[in-house]
């Protein structure tokens, strides 16, 4: 499952189950001040967890700040009608495709985007990660526009953090359940749609590695062993070492990297989980 992912869904979700709305700004609507060379006003992102209101940019900065304090990355697309927040997968763009149908991220020559829709906040993750994705896809096919991706994540390394020390303290977490409820939610769709349909493609095509990777984002774990199997690789042994992990077999798991020894003594990857796993049994 990709993380960024993940993290993406449990920020917004936590930020609407906590009450956060969206209200236009009256003095510098977003509308009517996006595409113009007057100067609009943003509001810090504790500003807006005050007031628990914010205009689209207020409220995708806010998500934009809190998943860059958890070392998410981040970058967001102005749009007529819009604000789209960007989330960096890390995936790289030619692989893509292993992880997310084509039309529902973006992608620049560094990574791959998840974009959310700012004008779809209150309606949640996934309808806000798919009408954003819609809009941007629509963009990108027409021939007389475009949009530009702004680097949040950049900005952070060139310009020192600006404090805000009037926070009123009105922000009230949400239940730590719901959030879990809601994540679940998102992250489901993922699989039953992104990962499923790429399970059907990878499996008609006879690409035995995506499709074991597939297998596992989707938790299905004894097929994804049963693909792995059939590769015989150093790769594929650590993979399957993982997935025994996973599911707590730790004989099989020891098995798999002793394998990945036996061909290559000093592979990090498996020396660092046979420590794990000792740590795990208490061998260590």
């Amino acid at each position: 499952m990709n993380s960024p992912l993940q993290y993406a869904a449990a920020v917004m979700e936590g930020l609407r189950l906590s009450g956060i709305i969206y209200s236009q700004d009256t003095v510098t609507p977003y509308k009517e001040y996006v595409f113009t060379d007057k100067d609009d006003s943003v509001q810090f992102p504790l500003q807006t967890l005050s007031l628990m209101s914010g205009d689209y940019d207020d409220i995708g900065i806010l998500i934009c700040s809190c998943l860059e304090c958890v070392g998410i990355g981040t970058g967001f697309v102005p749009l007529e009608d819009d604000f789209i927040v960007l989330v960096d997968t890390t995936i790289a763009p030619d692989k893509k495709s292993n992880q997310f149908l084509e039309d529902g991220v973006i992608s620049d020559e560094n990574t791959t985007w998840l974009a959310l829709s700012m004008e779809n906040f209150s309606k949640g993750f996934t309808t806000a990660r798919l009408e954003a994705a819609k809009k941007l896809n629509k963009i990108a096919k027409a021939e007389d526009k475009s949009f530009e991706i702004v680097d949040v994540h950049s900005a952070w390394e060139y310009y020192p953090p600006v404090t805000f020390s009037a926070y009123s303290g009105a922000f009230k977490n949400p239940s730590k359940a719901d959030i879990i409820a809601e994540v679940n939610k998102a992250t489901s769709y993922y699989i039953n749609n992104d990962v499923s349909a790429l399970i059907k493609k990878f499996r008609s095509n006879g690409d035995t590695k995506r499709l074991a990777d597939c297998y596992v984002r989707a938790g299905m774990y004894n097929e994804a062993l049963n693909e792995y199997q059939k590769l015989n690789s150093i790769a594929a042994y650590n993979n399957m070492g993982m997935v025994y992990t996973t599911l707590k077999n730790y004989k099989a798991a020891l098995n798999m990297y002793n394998k990945v020894l036996a061909k290559e003594p000093e592979n990090k990857n498996a020396l660092a989980n046979i420590k794990k796993i000792k740590i795990l049994t208490g061998e260590e």
